[in-house]
């Protein structure tokens, strides 16, 4: 049970930050963390009538199906996951 809570918490702040970073007109459609599997996310957004699929896979991020990075950032930055997602999606969204 305080497994299953923490898991919970840590997806609803990580929700939070990608809200912070995002446009007002930006609607999270989804988001999915699954932390039993490699810790994998999948976040659906919509801007205006564009809609935006980031999906990381063992440390691999893609957008609408393009990988932006491999996982190699965990070695050669030092970076995690979702430090990482962050980044790409302020850069893949030019905010």
């Amino acid at each position: 049970m305080f497994f299953k809570k923490r898991v919970e918490q840590r997806k609803n702040e990580m929700l939070e930050m990608i809200k912070a970073l995002l446009p007002t007109n930006a609607t999270v459609v989804s988001f999915d963390y699954n932390e039993k599997v490699f810790g994998n996310i999948v976040l659906k957004l919509e801007i205006g009538k564009d809609t935006h699929t980031f999906i990381t896979d063992r440390g691999e991020i893609y957008h609408n199906g393009k990988m932006l990075c491999d996982s190699s950032y965990h070695y050669t930055e030092k970076e995690d996951t979702f430090s990482k997602l962050l980044q790409l999606i302020k850069q893949e969204l030019k905010l």
